[in-house]
């Protein structure tokens, strides 16, 4: 078993706080426990990025157990890690967390260090298959996370023991090696295969998912009206408007303007008000957006009699709402939505998701704008603004793929045609 665990937190202020503890006390770890207070939240990120960094630091100690390291000891000492030692947890880096933890040799977290041969662990750690390797990406996250930790807690030290001290100059020297060493080795992430990279769904696909989620289709998979038109109305909302399933939940009656035909997008991050241990969250900016009548319509049609009539959902705005309690739906329940989609119809997409359809809005709106000509210079503006994302941001390539092999092979098909020459007889 894992002696180690990232624990959410949630306080009474609405906050949403990640703890790495030892599984067998639940004490938190005390420096890397600092480490998320003083850097990682100070500088304004969300609370999943510090569930990232925690597990990023459990490789760490895990790594450590492994091959026996104590660093608090090392640091009182001047050193910190030699190159052979960053290989290592370079390994470590690469594997599952379930395969650290069962693989030969790991100590518990309150056991008495045994000194064990680093060739010895490193031949161990290289027995995990390639194809049970995590990603390049979560490698890359992972060294970077914890290079940032070591250089915090070296770092520290060096403000411990000033520069007066006989181990300063040395101290530094090595942080600034381990730095560097760290970096070098965050593995390069590949653009995947043209094939294997996430798309937005062709004509035919959405005009198959409109059906099926029509109340009316008899291959519709949910049972009881108000589900029908709730999950309906949802998905209509995630075509139409391309939206996250965080931000989709985290829409509330009062953001939707019925006369105006707008809802506002809002960050409700650490919101008191919030209940569900896995907060909806906006990730990117906040915004307002254009909805159409018939959206509005069906939106207040779900509102007065449907949702009205679920349990406590008169006592708190969030406009999707689990039927029966009332509560607001979590992010589980969407995802089940989808799976229940892809299950009863396989002849949709096997990775249809709220994400997905993000991309088939992309898709939709740079076919739009070259219907109308639109520059591409006020295009990008139009896209980020309504995407949430800044003005400057490049994150449209990431999705427009469909669109852009459609325009690439309509471009090749017409050079092609034009390099032919006549035609002789």
């Amino acid at each position: 078993m894992n002696p180690y665990n990232v624990r959410l937190l949630v306080f009474s202020s609405g906050e949403r706080f990640y703890v790495l503890q030892r599984r067998d006390t639940g004490e938190p770890l005390f420096e890397p426990t600092l480490f998320v207070t003083n850097v990682v939240r100070a500088n304004g990120l969300a609370s999943a990025t510090l569930k990232q960094v925690l597990t990023s630091i459990m490789v760490l100690q895990l790594a450590l157990d492994r091959l026996s390291i104590d660093i608090e000891a090392r640091l009182s000492e001047g050193r910190l890690l030699d190159l052979n030692e960053v290989e290592a947890v370079i390994g470590f880096c690469r594997k599952p967390v379930s395969s650290i933890v069962d693989g030969p040799g790991l100590q518990a977290a309150t056991s008495a260090p045994r000194v064990v041969r680093l060739e010895k662990v490193r031949m161990k750690s290289t027995v995990v298959p390639e194809t049970d390797l995590v990603d390049s990406q979560t490698t890359g996250v992972r060294v970077r996370y914890i290079r940032d930790y070591l250089d915090w807690l070296a770092k520290k030290r060096e403000l411990q023991i000033g520069p007066a001290h006989p181990q300063y100059a040395g101290l530094s020297s090595i942080r600034t090696l381990i730095h560097e060493a760290f970096t070098e080795r965050v593995p390069k992430v590949f653009a995947k295969d043209e094939d294997d990279q996430r798309q937005g769904l062709s004509d035919e696909e959405m005009a198959r998912l409109r059906a099926v989620i029509s109340p009316s289709s008899p291959q519709n998979p949910w049972k009881g009206a108000g589900t029908k038109i709730r999950n309906e109305l949802m998905v209509e909302y995630l075509i139409a408007l391309g939206l996250r399933a965080g931000e989709l939940l985290g829409i509330r009656i009062p953001n939707i303007n019925f006369q105006a035909n707008e809802v506002s997008i809002k960050r409700h991050a650490d919101d008191v008000k919030e209940t569900r241990r896995r907060e909806a969250n906006t990730k990117t900016r906040a915004r307002t957006v254009p909805v159409s009548e018939e959206l509005v319509i069906k939106t207040q049609y779900y509102v007065t009699r449907v949702r009205s009539r679920q349990g406590t959902a008169r006592k708190h705005g969030w406009l999707f709402v689990a039927n029966g309690t009332g509560l607001a739906l979590s992010l589980s329940a969407v995802n089940k939505v989808f799976d229940d989609l892809r299950v009863a119809c396989p002849d949709l997409p096997a990775d249809l998701t709220p994400h997905v359809l993000r991309h088939s809005w992309n898709d939709a709106f740079t076919d739009l704008m070259d219907e109308r000509n639109i520059p591409e210079e006020q295009e990008i503006k139009m896209r980020n603004e309504l995407m949430g994302w800044s003005p400057k941001s490049k994150t449209a390539a990431t999705y427009t793929r469909r669109s852009n092999r459609r325009k690439a092979k309509e471009a090749g098909r017409a050079l092609q045609n034009a390099l032919k020459g006549p035609v002789t007889p």
